[in-house]
């Protein structure tokens, strides 16, 4: 019963914030955590880079299509 309730709690939480006009909602839980741990909820109302999006991946093709710059 208690798995119930959290996702009611996951449910509504997720209702709210796409009805307030929500951004970005991030949901962790630590790795082996239990049941009963609380989960780090975290909201942006942005298109800022956030820690998981390809924003925040450094560009590794960098310099490839750069006409200006030798090639070897």
């Amino acid at each position: 019963m208690a798995d119930t309730n959290k996702v009611d709690d996951l449910v509504a939480l997720l209702d709210q914030f796409m009805t307030g006009g929500g951004g970005h909602l991030n949901v962790r839980t630590e790795s082996g955590a239990s049941a009963d741990d609380t989960p780090a909820v975290s909201t942006s109302r942005s298109n800022d880079c956030q820690p998981n999006m390809a924003c925040s991946v450094p560009t590794l093709h960098q310099g490839i299509d750069d006409e200006d710059e030798p090639t070897i």
